[in-house]
Formats: C-alpha cells, structure tokens, sequence
C-alpha cells in the first residue's frame, strides 16, 4: 500500500515537473520582446533580401524570387526577453533570424541581416555609450579605439551617419552614432587609407562557384598587382581573369576556354577584403566573393 502510494506520489511529481517544462516551448508576443515593446530594430542593407516563411507543417519555404525585400526596408527582430534572437535552422545547418515585417513573421538567413554584426570603433579615444538615443542622455559606458563590438538595433538607415545604433560588448549595452564605429570588424586604422594602400602588402585566395556554370574556381593575386591574377576551373583547367579597382572593391572578369563558353564576372566589397585580412593566414586573406555569369543580372 505505501508503495502505491509513493508510486502515485512520483507519477504526480513527475507530472508537475512535465507541466512546467513544458513552458519553454511556448511561443507568441507574450514570451518575447513584444511583451515589453524592446523589439530591435534594423534595415536591410542589401539591394535585394530574400527570406523564408514557415508553413503549416513547421518548414521553411522560401518566398518567390521577385518578392525580395527591398533594400531600406524595415524589420523587427524578435528575441528572447534576454536578447537572445528567435532562430529556426534548416536541414544544411543554416541559421534563419525570425523577423517582423508588415506585422508578419518572416525568416531571414542571420548573414543577410545587420543584427549581430561585428563592427569595430573609430572614433578616438573612445566613444561614449549612452543609456537612450539622445544627446543629453545618461551615459552608461566608454568603448576604447578600435574594440569590437557587435551592433543589435538601428534607428535610421546606414546612410545617415549621425544616425543611432544600439550595440553591445563586455556587458556594456548603449547607443552611439553611426559614425564613431566602422562598417565592419576590421582595424578601424584602415579608414585613414586607401583601398590599394591597404591591400598592397598582401595576397588573395578565392574559391567557389558562379550560379549556372559547372566549375569550381580557384583565383589568385598579390595585392594591387592586376598583372599577377591567376585563374582555374575544374581543379586545373586554366582560365584568364582582369582585375580592376574601384570605390566600392574589386571586380574580376574571368574567361573561361571554349569547352566552357562562359564568361563570369566576381566582385568584392571593400568591407569584405578589409576583414578578411583580419582573419588572414601565412599572409594570404580569403576574401568573401560573388561571381555571376555576365548575361545574369544581379
């Protein structure tokens, strides 16, 4: 009988313990930051943002092609009520932010979204942190030259330099504008120098594909040196490539041998060479690249 009893006291216990779990499962505005209206909020920088939806049976679909976010478009990223952003990842591991856009949910892939990025100060000594978007405001911290720290909301877009953003780094939360932070995490000293200043004491490897042709590319080149560019396909099929400098990176336009009858044009953003040499190896940086066929559009 006392076993009876001690069973059904541990099948109640048991019960209980499952019950409350059970809470941290639960989703909806009122176990997120909607609760207290302290959504972030940001835009999207590129000209094209595409992003998924989840359907009924709990998978991500991607939306049509052409209804893209458009580039300034705002969102609202939703978090935990300590910070921490609502995610779903997919089957190959990718990691879909869920967002607020139109007063619909929406995911959108965590690289294609400020909320999260690495960006560095520039402005010396330090830049203040105060505790609301304003001037007159409390301050709540210093950030020394040069730290990292990662940005969480936007108030304007990114064109507006004395525009507010929200960032965090050692416990330290507040807003400053734009303009005392760089772009990205690379050494806030770059800023003072050219592009080809900046990359003429290193050399750059990239590999990948191009959409809609079957090679796998290897480019090659030291520094501002265009003559130095060297190019293969396949693993060892040679090809030809130009390099050219501009304001806002570097464009390659590569040849491939008739056998392949393509021609495929790759760039790079100066944010993207810029930390890529951060994270450089034996002195070879392996910038992020995008390449496209040159009858594709962007």
């Amino acid at each position: 009988m006392n076993l009876q009893k001690l069973v059904s006291t541990t099948f109640i216990l048991v019960s209980i313990v499952g019950i409350q779990d059970c809470s941290f499962f639960k989703t909806g505005a009122s176990h997120d930051c909607r609760k207290n209206d302290s959504c972030p909020m940001i835009f999207t920088h590129q000209y094209e943002t595409p992003y998924h939806i989840i359907e009924q049976n709990q998978k991500l679909k991607p939306i049509a092609e052409g209804d893209s976010l458009r580039q300034n478009t705002k969102l609202l990223v939703i978090t935990d009520t300590d910070g921490k952003p609502q995610a779903v990842v997919d089957d190959s591991g990718a990691n879909y932010i869920k967002c607020i856009h139109e007063n619909k949910e929406i995911y959108v892939l965590d690289r294609n979204i400020v909320f999260g990025k690495k960006i560095r100060v520039y402005s010396k000594p330090n830049v203040v942190l105060l505790e609301k978007p304003e001037l007159n405001s409390k301050v709540v911290g210093n950030l020394e030259f040069n730290s990292s720290v990662t940005l969480v909301s936007e108030l304007e877009l990114d064109s507006v330099p004395n525009g507010y953003i929200r960032v965090t780094s050692d416990h330290k939360t507040g807003w400053a504008q734009r303009k005392n932070f760089t772009d990205g995490d690379y050494n806030a000293e770059f800023n003072k120098k050219s592009l080809e200043e900046i990359l003429q004491n290193f050399d750059f490897t990239w590999w990948g594909s191009a959409p809609g042709v079957i090679a796998n590319f290897e480019i090659k080149w030291k520094g501002i040196d265009a003559k130095s560019l060297t190019c293969q396909y396949d693993d060892e099929k040679e090809c030809s490539g130009h390099l050219e400098f501009n304001s806002d990176g570097i464009s390659i336009l590569l040849s491939l041998p008739n056998d392949a009858n393509d021609e495929v044009r790759c760039w790079a953003k100066t944010v993207d060479l810029l930390e890529s040499i951060e994270t450089r190896e034996n002195n070879t940086a392996t910038p992020a690249v995008q390449c496209n066929r040159t009858g594709d559009t962007d």
